[in-house]
């Protein structure tokens, strides 16, 4: 099985939400936001946008039922905690 070339921010991303820091401004770290410049593209402008990969992948990984969003925090779904 093919792992996606996002596999590693996710698995950061879960990690990052464990452990307490669940909301979309405090999980861009320095770490992190070098993460998701290495995956983001430019845009029209040449800009790099990494909060557009935090977007992308919470979604992603909520819509993969491993997340959820509620009371304005992220967290971790039970059945994926590992």
């Amino acid at each position: 099985m093919k792992l996606s070339k996002y596999a590693e921010f996710d698995d950061l991303l879960i990690h990052i939400i464990k452990s307490g820091r669940n909301t979309f401004t405090t999980m861009q770290t320095q770490q992190m936001t070098e993460r998701a410049s290495s995956l983001a593209t430019a845009d029209r402008f040449g800009r790099k946008l990494e909060f557009r990969v935090f977007d992308r992948r919470l979604q992603a990984l909520s819509k993969a039922g491993k997340i959820r969003f509620k009371g304005g925090v992220w967290s971790v779904v039970e059945e994926a905690k590992e």
